[in-house]
């Protein structure tokens, strides 16, 4: 009988130490998964000002708190603006897109800053204001001096080029006067040969071209383009893109708007300088957006191909919207709307669907097939999808069915 009681007795200890265990671990595992969002956090923050684009996804994935998510993305915008554009601006020749791309994204990250830790904050504020510095100077200098640097001839005790310098102007046919101008400019011989290679024999014409920012790197492919319409044209094409080419075919610059400046975020791929104007004009003519055509165009498509393609995508969307309208828009909300779209997957559901990530989350399928790790292309709302997170959370983002799509390769 006494065997028996303790027995109990045993049993009743063993069952107090579980229960205790039980709560130890709970409570435990509670402040573990504090401590590990709040980590989290950190993290995220760091890789945003590293503009670690992988890890700053591969974090997210783990943050289920979407005004966290959203406020992460707002400021890796910012940073990877900051770190492309600081670059340009030191290099010193006018940035108008990326004045205003700083400006704008510079705004949103204030607006926002209270919700990030103090350290970001301070880091931050610092960042928005010497950015701004910078791009406020870029913007004066495309106004009042030339983006190149020239040389302060008040300071030249003895402004006359030596032999040496000459006899290599002399060489390409440039009088001393002639030498003395492009000298104050910095451009050297072999920069003044490119010029003359290309029509511009005065040094006063070239320093108008360098104050719109084309040097003689680009003057053979800007050459074609007057004075007078620089700017024009400056306002939808990169200064490596051929223009001239498209001047001689007969192209305008609003014929252009979208084809020569259109990059993808995943492997900054475009179509500068690669399309014919005859192919620009078989697109526009049938409205065909350049994201479309150039996710097409990766699997080989002819022009005329991709244009009929196009045409049975509007047959089911009325207005395909631009992808970060997707991610700002209530899921259920996005019913029967059409989007460009570009994804990588986070997860495969099944052979033809999983959850796919681009600047969120997304519930991603196609009619028939095996879909691609990475694709591009027009998708369309059926409205919302709800599954759970690795940490346990209902997430509910919009269910996706690609229309058209290309696998995309980074």
């Amino acid at each position: 009988m006494q065997d028996i009681q303790q027995e109990r007795s045993n049993m009743k200890n063993w069952s107090n130490f579980i229960l205790i265990m039980i709560l130890f671990i709970d409570v435990g595992f509670a402040a573990d998964s504090s401590k590990d969002i709040d980590s989290l956090k950190i993290e995220m923050e760091q890789s945003i000002i590293d503009v670690d684009l992988g890890k700053y996804r591969q974090i997210a994935r783990n943050i289920k708190d979407k005004e966290v998510l959203a406020n992460g993305r707002v400021a890796y915008r910012f940073y990877d603006i900051y770190k492309k554009c600081k670059v340009r601006f030191y290099d010193g020749a006018y940035e108008p897109s990326c004045i205003r791309d700083v400006n704008s994204e510079s705004e949103k990250l204030s607006a926002i800053l209270g919700s990030f830790s103090s350290n970001f904050q301070e880091k931050a504020s610092r960042d928005i204001e010497d950015i701004k510095s910078l791009a406020e100077v870029n913007k004066k200098r495309s106004k009042d001096k030339p983006v190149f640097k020239k040389v302060n001839v008040d300071d030249l005790v003895d402004f006359t080029i030596k032999p040496s310098d000459f006899k290599n102007y002399e060489k390409i046919g440039v009088t001393e006067d002639s030498a003395k101008k492009w000298f104050s400019l910095h451009q050297t011989a072999m920069m003044v040969k490119e010029w003359r290679n290309n029509g511009v024999y005065s040094p006063d014409t070239a320093e108008l071209w360098l104050k719109k920012g084309v040097t003689f790197e680009h003057i053979e492919k800007w050459s074609g383009v007057g004075l007078e319409s620089v700017d024009e044209w400056l306002k939808v094409a990169d200064l490596k893109v051929n223009v001239s080419n498209y001047i001689s075919a007969g192209a305008k610059p609003d014929e252009l708007k979208g084809w020569l400046d259109y990059h993808y975020t995943y492997g900054y791929e475009s179509f500068e300088g690669t399309l014919e104007y005859d192919e620009i004009k078989k697109y526009n003519a049938a409205h065909v957006k350049p994201s479309f055509a150039f996710a097409m165009n990766k699997q080989g498509l002819s022009v005329d191909d991709i244009v009929k393609q196009w045409k049975n995508v509007r047959k089911n969307c009325k207005e395909i919207l631009p992808q970060d309208e997707l991610y700002s828009a209530n899921p259920y909300a996005t019913k029967g709307k059409c989007y460009e779209y570009i994804g990588s997957s986070v997860q495969l559901l099944s052979k033809n669907s999983g959850l796919y990530e681009g600047d969120g989350v997304s519930f991603v399928s196609i009619a028939n097939g095996i879909i691609p790790k990475t694709v591009i292309g027009v998708a369309k709302s059926s409205g919302a999808y709800t599954y759970t997170s690795t940490m346990g959370a209902k997430q509910t983002v919009a269910k996706l069915s690609l229309v058209q799509f290309a696998p995309f390769q980074d």
